[in-house]
Parts: structure tokens; sequence; C-alpha cells
């Protein structure tokens, strides 16, 4: 590898680590990656905020490749999508892992301006590939969360959860191929996403229970069921993908801190949003039966 090539990864690091609260590589990791040129970066940018179908990244060929273009895809992605939110787990669910023939699940960043509060309205054709799934944000209370070992540890971390509707973009055009390296460089589909009231935690075996046990009901503005899951669906515990994404994290040296949004990955399988429709999301089982609802216009 060039000098120029180890101090452009160096710097497309740094230029992610402004993002806030963590960073996506290590100096000595995204060294070792080939990096993307920034004009091919730009490309893909480019077609992602004017909602068209986007050419793949070129050049990509290993994992650390992927995860050096996701870095230098979200310090572009800042500019205009704010400061770094937190991070989602995609691809965490076998349904959607068979779907797309992915290994996952994949780490995306997530953004302070891609979230609209429940009720809101969007235009279904939000991205270029637009694909709504029905999920879960927790959202960190301590940064000793990294630490916990088990799911009733980590509870004790959690400040609350949010019903959460993701509102993701496969953005790259028909013909390129959807893989777990382009997924990673184009940030895991990420788009927006729909937030509800929060949800009050209890650090107890129960509440881990109705976790698992928790029903996500889909429905349309009629009342149509259009997806049901259980809490247990995903990962065999909602709380193994948040461990997931937390130790990951601290494996590549990144410090969650309060606030932080983990989106721990979709329920249902994806459906495409259609014009003139409303789409809620329930918890039945946990405290107050939650919500959330987005209208796509």
């Amino acid at each position: 590898m060039s000098l120029e090539t180890t101090n452009s990864s160096i710097a497309w690091r740094r230029r992610a680590c402004s993002l806030g609260t963590a960073c996506l590589l290590s100096i000595t990791s995204a060294a070792q990656a080939r990096c993307p040129a920034f004009d091919d970066v730009t490309a893909y940018v480019d077609a992602y905020l004017a909602r068209t179908p986007a050419k793949m990244i070129p050049g990509l060929t290993t994992l650390g490749d992927a995860r050096c273009a996701q870095g230098a895809v979200a310090a572009q992605l800042a500019r205009t999508q704010g400061l770094l939110a937190g991070f989602r787990a995609g691809f965490s669910d076998k349904a959607s892992q068979q779907r797309f023939q992915i290994q996952g699940p994949l780490r995306a960043f997530l953004f302070k301006n891609m979230f609209f509060d429940s009720g809101a309205a969007v235009d279904a054709q939000y991205g270029a590939r637009p694909l709504f799934e029905a999920s879960l944000i927790a959202v960190v209370k301590d940064g000793e969360l990294q630490q916990a070992k088990t799911a009733l540890e980590a509870l004790d971390h959690i400040s609350h959860f949010l019903p959460y509707i993701e509102l993701n973009d496969l953005a790259l055009a028909a013909d390129e191929p959807i893989t777990s390296l382009s997924l990673t460089a184009t940030n895991v589909a990420t788009r927006l996403g729909v937030i509800g009231a929060p949800i009050e935690v209890e650090a107890s075996e129960a509440f881990l229970a109705k976790l698992a046990a928790m029903q996500i009901v889909v429905t349309d503005q009629d009342g149509g069921e259009l997806g049901r899951a259980v809490g247990s669906d995903l990962m065999q515990h909602p709380m193994n993908s948040l461990l997931w994404l937390a130790r990951g994290l601290s494996y590549d040296g990144q410090r969650l801190m309060a606030g932080d949004k983990l989106g721990l990955g979709a329920f249902v399988p994806a459906a495409t949003p259609q014009a003139g429709t409303k789409i809620k999301v329930q918890y039945l089982g946990l405290p107050g039966d939650p919500s959330v609802s987005v209208s796509f216009r």
C-alpha cells in the first residue's frame, strides 16, 4: 500500500471521528484497508441525497475496505444529516438475511436529522429503493453498558426504549449487487426513522421476559394486519442484538455515551411503502402496549 493511500485512510478515519460519540475504525485497521477515492464516495453520496439509484463504490474486496468506505460516506453524510446519534443493527433477523443472502448482522451509523416523531407524514418515495421495517431503539443511560456481560446487567445501563419504524433505502441501482460489502460501504441501507414515546425500563427478569414475549404487530390504516412477530424472533431475544452492538463497538475502540440510540433491527420482514397508507406498529405486552405510526403520502 502506498503512503498516499495510507494517509488517505487515516484522513477519512479522522473525519469520521469528528462526527461525535464514536469512530468506526481504529487508525491501524483503516491503514490496513484500501479506502475509496474521494470522488467515488462523493458520487455515491450525491446520488443518495438526490434519492436516485446509485452505483456501488468501486474497489471493495474486504470488510476492511467496506468499513473504511462506510466511514468516508458517514463523514460526508454528516454535513446534511447532523451529528452522530448512535448506531443500528441491520440484517439481524433471519428473514432479511435469507432474502438478501447476507451473513448479518451489520452495523450502521445513525444521525440526528434522520428521525421523525410518531405520526409524521413522509414521502412514500423517500429513497431510491425504500423499505420500511418494525424495530425498537434502546437509548443508552451510560457508557458502562459496554461492560455488561448479560442482558440483565445491560438493562441497568439503558435509559429507555423507543418504538421505532425504520425507513430504510437499499439506495443502489437494481443491477448493483447487494452483499455484505456493498451494504456496509453504503451504511447498511440507513435513511430515516420514526420514533414513538419512551418506554420505561425495569432492570428485572420480568422485564426481560416481557421483551422476549411481546407481540410486534404491524397494521395499515384500515386495521389490516401486515405482519406479526414476537420479541424472541430477533436474535432469540432483542437484548442479544443490543449486546452485539455494544460489544462490537467496544472491540473497535468506540465508546458509547448517554443518549446514544441503538437500533436493534427488524422484527417483521421489510415491506415497500405505498402512497396513501398509514402504518402502525404496536408492541403488545410492554408497559402500556406502546405504538408508533407513520403516514406515506
